[in-house]
C-alpha cells in the first residue's frame, strides 16, 4: 500500500514536472535570459556610444552641424560596421538630427517626451524594439534591435545626444535556439520518466515481483543518466584543460616570437656588414645602424625615401638593374662594387623576400665591405714574380732571387757573371708588322735564350726588349760555348722558312767578384754598357 502510494505520488509528480517544465522555460526562463541580454546590449550600446562621443565631440557648447566633418561620417560609418549598428544619429540641444547614417533623417527635430525630459536632462533612455515593432520616432524595424539615447553633458549643461540602433536579431535568434533545443529536451526527459513510471505502476499492480524490477530499472536509468552526466562534466573538463594548454603554447609561442625577434635584431644591428631592406619601388623600408652611420644618417632620415635621394646616378642605374633582376628571376644575386662615397668596395648581396603566397614584397641587401681583400688582392698581383708574355722571371722576380745569388757567393767567396741581352730593331718589326709580331719576337728572343742555357740559370726579361741571365759563365772556358750557342740557337730561328724578318740579340757580359762587392743594380748597369758596346760593334760591321 505504502508502495502503490509512492507510485502514485510519483506520477503525480512527474505528471506535474511535465506540465511545470514548458511553463517554466516559456514564462520564466526564457524572459530571464531574454531580459539578461537585453541588459547587457544596452549597457553595451551606452558604453559604446558614450566611448564614440569622447573620441569625436571635442567641443564645449552646444553641437552644430559644424562638428560632422568628412572624418567623422567616416569614423562613424566604420564603427557601425564593425559594431554591428544598424543606423546612428547625432542631436544637437534643440533636437535638431544633425547626423544620421540615414540621411533622410537629417533636419527632423525630436520634440517626444522622453526626449525633453530624460536625455535632455542628462538620463540614459533605452528600449528594445521588436522586430515588425515601431520604434520610439515611429519607424517600423524589419529586425530586433536595442534603441539607446546617451545625452552628451558639458557640467550640467546638454549639448547634444547620440542615437543607436544596435542589431540583436541573430543574438535573440541564438538563444532562442538553445532555449528552445534544452526545453524539448527536458520535456522529452520528464514525459519519458512520466511514461516509465505509469508502466511501472501499471506492472505494479499485477505484481510485486514486476513492480520492484520496475523500481530496478528506474534505478537504472539513473545510473546511465548519472554516468552520462559525468561523461558530459568529463569532456567538459578535458576540452578546458585543452583550451588552457592551447593558451599556454600559444604564450610560449609568442614569446618565443619574441625572443627570436631581439635576437635576430641583436645579430644585424651588431655585424659589421650594412644591411637594408627596399621594396620594389627602391624604397628604403629598413637599414642597420652601421649602414646608416655610414651614411651619415639618423634613422628617421631614410625610411620612406628612395635609393636615387643618396646615391648617384650611375651607382642608382647598378642597383636598379640588380634589384630588377632579383625580382624578375626570383632568385639572389652578387655584385662587387666601389662606393663613390668613400671609395671602398662592397660585395653587395641582394636577396628576394616572399610572402606565404611566394610573392616577393621586398629585397634584403647585406653590404660586406671587401677594400682589405681587394688591396690584398692588388698586392698579390704586384708581388708576382714572372712575366706574362714569356713565362720568364720579371724584374722583381730577378732581383728577389739575384739577391739570394749574392749572398750565396759572397759566403762561399765564388765569381758569378751575367749576361745582358737585348733584342735588336724591336721598334722597326713593331711599326713594319704590327705589336702582335714584335710580342711574336720578343717570345722567339726569350725561347732562344732558354734553349741556350740551362734550367738552373736564372732567365729573366727585365724591361720590354732587354733580358738578362744568372750565372751564365763560371770561367772564360765556359763563355765561349755559350756564346756559340746562343749565336747557333739565334740562326735556327732565323733559318725557318717563310720568315718576314731576322731575329738579332745584342749582349754584354759583366762579373761580380766578391773581393770587389757591388750591387745588383750595378752589375746590371755594367751588363747593359757592355751589351751597348756590343751593339755598336754589330752596327759598324753592317
Amino acid at each position: 500500500m505504502v508502495k502503490s502510494n509512492l507510485l502514485r505520488g510519483i506520477i503525480l509528480v512527474s505528471l506535474c514536472s511535465v506540465v511545470f517544465l514548458p511553463i517554466y522555460t516559456f514564462f520564466f526562463l526564457y524572459p530571464s535570459f531574454d531580459k539578461f541580454l537585453t541588459e547587457r546590449t544596452e549597457e553595451e550600446a551606452v558604453r559604446f556610444a558614450a566611448h564614440l562621443a569622447s573620441r569625436l565631440i571635442s567641443v564645449k557648447a552646444g553641437l552644430t552641424k559644424d562638428v560632422i566633418t568628412p572624418a567623422f561620417r567616416l569614423a562613424i560609418e566604420q564603427s557601425a560596421r564593425d559594431m554591428q549598428l544598424v543606423k546612428v544619429k547625432v542631436f544637437a540641444p534643440s533636437g535638431e538630427i544633425i547626423y544620421s547614417t540615414e540621411a533622410k533623417d537629417i533636419g527632423e527635430i525630436n520634440r517626444k517626451k522622453y526626449f525633453i525630459e530624460v536625455v535632455a536632462s542628462g538620463g540614459n533612455y533605452t528600449q528594445v524594439v521588436r522586430k515588425s515593432s515601431q520604434s520610439l520616432e515611429g519607424q517600423v524595424m524589419t529586425r530586433d534591435v536595442v534603441e539607446a539615447y546617451v545625452p552628451l553633458m558639458e557640467g550640467k549643461q546638454f549639448i547634444g545626444a547620440f542615437e543607436l540602433y544596435y542589431d540583436i536579431t541573430k543574438s535573440r535568434e541564438r538563444l532562442g535556439r538553445l532555449i528552445s533545443g534544452s526545453s524539448v529536451l527536458v520535456f522529452v526527459v520528464a514525459l519519458s520518466l512520466l511514461v516509465g513510471v505509469v508502466i511501472s505502476a501499471m506492472n505494479a499492480n499485477r505484481s510485486i515481483r514486476l513492480r520492484d524490477r520496475a523500481e530496478e530499472e528506474l534505478r537504472k536509468h539513473q545510473e546511465d543518466l548519472e554516468r552520462l552526466v559525468e561523461g558530459r562534466t568529463q569532456e567538459i573538463v578535458q576540452a578546458h584543460e585543452k583550451i588552457k594548454k592551447e593558451m599556454l603554447d600559444r604564450k610560449q609561442a609568442e614569446n618565443s616570437l619574441r625572443d627570436t625577434e631581439a635576437k635576430y635584431r641583436s645579430l644585424v644591428e651588431s655585424t659589421e656588414d650594412s644591411i637594408y631592406l627596399v621594396d620594389s619601388e627602391y624604397r628604403y623600408l629598413f637599414m642597420n645602424k652601421k649602414h646608416y652611420m655610414r651614411m651619415g644618417l639618423l634613422p628617421d632620415q631614410f625610411l620612406g625615401h628612395f635609393y636615387h635621394e643618396f646615391h648617384s646616378s650611375e651607382e642608382t642605374a647598378q642597383f636598379m638593374a640588380h634589384v630588377n633582376q632579383v625580382i624578375e628571376t626570383g632568385e639572389s644575386c652578387q655584385n662587387e662594387h666601389m662606393s663613390k662615397r668613400d671609395n671602398r668596395y662592397f660585395l653587395q648581396t641582394l636577396s628576394p623576400v616572399k610572402d606565404q603566397e611566394g610573392s616577393i614584397v621586398a629585397i634584403t641587401v647585406i653590404s660586406k665591405d671587401i677594400s682589405d681583400r681587394k688591396r690584398m688582392e692588388e698586392e698579390l698581383r704586384s708581388l708576382s714574380l714572372t712575366d706574362e708574355l714569356t713565362g720568364l722571371y720579371n724584374r722583381r722576380g730577378f732581383l728577389a732571387l739575384a739577391d739570394q745569388y749574392f749572398k750565396i757567393v759572397n759566403r762561399m767567396k765564388n765569381k758569378i757573371s751575367i749576361l745582358y741581352a737585348d733584342l735588336d730593331d724591336l721598334k722597326t718589326i713593331n711599326d713594319t708588322f704590327g705589336h702582335t709580331e714584335g710580342d711574336k719576337a720578343i717570345i722567339e728572343a726569350a725561347g732562344i735564350l732558354r734553349e741556350t742555357f740551362r734550367e738552373s740559370d736564372v732567365a729573366a726579361r727585365i724591361g720590354g726588349d732587354e733580358f738578362v741571365v744568372m750565372p751564365a759563365v763560371i770561367s772564360n772556358v765556359s763563355l765561349d760555348m755559350v756564346i756559340e750557342r746562343l749565336h747557333k740557337n739565334i740562326a735556327q730561328v732565323n733559318a725557318q722558312p717563310g720568315r718576314s724578318y731576322q731575329i738579332s740579340i745584342s749582349y754584354g757580359i759583366a762579373y761580380y767578384d766578391p773581393e770587389q762587392p757591388c750591387t745588383i743594380e750595378e752589375l746590371l748597369n755594367r751588363g747593359d754598357r757592355m751589351m751597348y758596346e756590343n751593339k755598336k760593334s754589330k752596327n759598324h760591321r753592317a
